[in-house]
């Protein structure tokens, strides 16, 4: 229904021209719907009015056929904090996503002793340290969500760390896990 979105969205910016709201809807309905243009107009308004929104400069950034180089952490967080209770067993369980199993098989082959230290850089819930189980070495986990990382303090974790990975891998020393 996104059409009828549109419409809606059009009569309360009749209404009122600078709801951000109603802008910020139309426009990422626009998106949904393939017409770009229209929503790449919508969201350079509300770069406009809002210059410092890493959120919308990057949909208007998709909506005028650009590559952003990396997704707001905002966005990404607004993703996932609501699902982190239900996580593993949406993501393993519905969805059929095993890498974190395939990941720790390939860790185990490289280190049988477990002795190769980890980084798990985006851990979430920490399905690859539950797949891991105890190591000699160290697993550290790294995400963005809280919600997430409070789940992964149930699992087989070192440390966490509550910031976003390329500050992690910014501020890693070279070569101090193996993973």
């Amino acid at each position: 229904e996104l059409d009828e979105g549109i419409a809606w969205y059009a009569q309360c910016l009749q209404a009122d021209g600078h709801d951000e709201l109603a802008l910020s809807g139309k426009s990422w309905a626009l998106m949904q719907k393939g017409e770009l243009a229209a929503a790449a107009r919508g969201y350079a308004v509300l770069v406009q009015q809002h210059p410092g929104s890493a959120e919308y400069d990057y949909f208007r950034a998709l909506s005028s056929g650009e590559t952003p180089s990396a997704m707001p952490s905002s966005l990404a967080l607004r993703a996932v904090e609501g699902y982190a209770a239900r996580f593993d067993e949406w993501v393993a369980g519905t969805l059929g996503y095993d890498a974190p199993r395939r990941v720790a098989e390939i860790i185990r082959a490289a280190y049988p002793r477990n002795n190769g230290a980890v980084l798990d850089l985006g851990c979430g819930t920490g399905m690859l340290a539950a797949c891991l189980g105890p190591l000699q070495a160290s697993i550290v986990g790294v995400d963005i969500s809280k919600t997430m990382l409070d789940q992964a303090a149930k699992r087989h974790y070192d440390r966490l760390h509550h910031c976003d990975m390329r500050d992690a891998l910014r501020d890693t020393p070279e070569l101090q896990y193996e993973v």
